[in-house]
């Protein structure tokens, strides 16, 4: 809910300055959401410490960390490796947010050309925020999840995603 409000109603708001005319906008609202929730949980999970340290806030939702016996204050002042109950939380937030952007890829075709190619970009080097998060071992406590230039570069040549997640 709380990346919709924020990121998703961003995408939708979007969207009559990025489709092409005669587009059906109202089809369009939802692939539009998807892919601005996915950006908004791909950036959560990868400033968890930061934003706890810095800015004593917590996005990861408080129901999924109780259910799970994790206090975020106790993860970020613990030494990694991070404990597989929050390892696992982090994968389940990671899986939904692939599934939007998958969701919100499904409509980039009906964006104007020039919008494609950067709506397109964006999503794949965000994207692979996820897979730098797990490049870490799930630690998103401690580090910030980083996406080398040249992985940039091979995710706008060639969405491979899949392929460097496995």
């Amino acid at each position: 809910a709380y990346a919709d409000l924020v990121a998703g109603s961003v995408g939708a708001a979007m969207l009559p300055f990025l489709v092409r005319d005669g587009a059906d906008r109202a089809r369009l609202d939802a692939p539009a959401r998807a892919l601005g929730n996915a950006m908004q949980i791909t950036n959560v999970l990868r400033d968890v410490g930061e934003d706890w340290r810095d800015l004593g806030r917590c996005y990861l939702p408080a129901d999924d960390l109780g259910a799970r016996g994790l206090d975020l204050g106790a993860l970020v002042d613990a030494a990694p490796p991070v404990p597989a109950a929050y390892a696992e939380l982090v994968e389940s937030l990671m899986r939904d947010a692939e599934a939007l952007y998958d969701e919100g890829g499904r409509g980039i075709g009906a964006l104007r050309r020039r919008a494609r190619v950067g709506i397109r970009s964006a999503s794949r080097m965000y994207r692979e925020f996820l897979n730098g998060v797990r490049a870490n071992g799930y630690d998103n406590l401690s580090r910030r999840a980083a996406v080398p230039l040249p992985m940039k570069l091979r995710a706008l040549a060639r969405d491979g995603y899949a392929r460097r997640r496995a």
